[in-house]
């Protein structure tokens, strides 16, 4: 079937798809010539690679194969794979203003999210909840919704809002997220607010979107393919000049920023793909940093005894640890320790909230994360005592565990 592959109300090019599938075919025509409107990623895109780099992003736009019962939730509605649920769809998402206009036949204005009521159906079906497959609906961002946690779109309040779950034994993301939250607003560090919903003693965390009508987020890998890479570049040079060559401000403080959260929390998930950058979709204008987002992965969610653990995996900008990556850090003078050890006591009220989190692991992790605070005090006022010991006085009769 012929489509239209569209930016908001901005053709971009005409190919057709397999609508049993899900599978693009053939790119027919080009329209936007320059690649002004396309997706980041595909802006750099020849002639002759149009139509193998289109297939490449459609087939990544949709839910990833690593999610959280995939297999079982396309069994029950009775779908074979995600690029059908994605066509179904248009490939309309909360985070761009990406589609396929069928024939060219329909306005974004009566179809897109932000501004129309979506089926709850498909985000029931990722909650292995009970659904009527004779009459389900798939017409929901949730078919272009990323990452592995099981996670739905919903409207609350008029507010498209995300509800994101968890992992046992500890169920500890959505209260990470929480924290996160907690630590930033402490700093005065533009963030997604979470909030924490229980349902039969499992926590979720909810926030709106960033995004509005007007803007599309940018992941950092796309916005990295925008330059090549210069011989001797690392990871963090080349993001940062392909963002001062774009105009975007502010970017080594913002940077700063997440590399001292992600140090703090121990983050072991912060890649490319979930931190970016705002563009307005219409003028084309960079709007800066995306708010910092997606922190669940943190403070040893997965370890059983928190704050011991070597870290196992290669952090954003590829250096040995998180702590490593703080050299990379040039201004820490926004830092502000006193309001930080009042975001650390908020923290361990957070954690209190969970039965799946006992007092000793919620103490493992509160004195860890302290020691991460005094290690960037010493850090910082190498010549100082530091003053950041108000949480550990409390808890002086556990061990302090080295940083990892």
């Amino acid at each position: 079937m012929r489509y239209i592959f569209m930016n908001k109300n901005t053709p971009l090019l005409e190919c057709d798809i397999d609508t049993k599938s899900g599978t693009i075919l053939k790119v027919n025509d080009v329209f936007d010539t320059n690649r002004a409107y396309f997706p980041v990623s595909l802006v750099r895109t020849s002639e002759n690679e149009i139509e193998d780099d289109l297939h490449n992003w459609w087939s990544k736009r949709g839910i990833p194969i690593s999610r959280k019962n995939l297999h079982k939730v396309l069994q029950n509605i009775g779908v074979s794979n995600t690029k059908i649920l994605l066509i179904k769809n248009l490939g309309l998402n909360l985070s761009d203003q990406y589609w396929m206009n069928p024939d060219g036949q329909l306005s974004w204005s009566n179809v897109n999210f932000f501004d129309n009521e979506f089926s709850d159906d498909m985000g029931r079906a990722l909650f292995l909840e009970p659904i009527d497959r004779k009459h389900f609906d798939p017409t929901s961002p949730d078919a272009g919704s990323d990452g592995v946690l099981e996670k739905r779109w919903t409207i609350l309040n008029g507010k498209r809002t995300l509800l994101k779950g968890s992992n046992g034994p500890y169920f500890q993301e959505p209260l990470n997220e929480k924290i996160a939250s907690t630590i930033l607003a402490s700093l005065d560090v533009n963030h997604v607010d979470y909030s924490i919903r229980w349902d039969n003693e499992k926590p979720y965390s909810l926030c709106e979107t960033f995004i509005d009508c007007t803007t599309e987020l940018v992941p950092a890998g796309q916005m990295a393919t925008l330059l090549p890479y210069e011989h001797d570049d690392c990871v963090y040079k080349h993001f940062i000049n392909v963002c001062s060559t774009y105009n975007v401000k502010d970017i080594e403080q913002k940077i700063n920023e997440m590399i001292v959260l992600d140090f703090i929390m121990e983050n072991q998930d912060r890649h490319f793909n979930n931190f970016g950058l705002i563009r307005n979709v219409e003028t084309l204008e960079w709007k800066g940093f995306a708010p910092i987002y997606d922190t669940g992965t943190s403070l040893w969610c997965y370890d059983q005894t928190p704050g011991k653990k070597v870290e196992s995996f290669v952090p954003t900008f590829e250096m040995r640890s998180n702590a490593e990556q703080l050299k990379l850090v040039t201004d820490f003078s926004w830092i502000n320790f006193e309001r930080l050890s009042g975001a650390l006591k908020n923290s361990e009220e957070i954690l209190k909230q969970s039965p799946h989190i006992s007092k000793e692991r919620r103490q493992q992790i509160i004195v860890a994360i302290d020691k991460r605070l005094d290690h960037l005090d010493k850090l910082i006022h190498p010549r100082k005592p530091t003053k950041n010991k108000g949480i550990l006085q409390k808890l002086k009769t556990l061990k302090k565990t080295d940083i990892k």
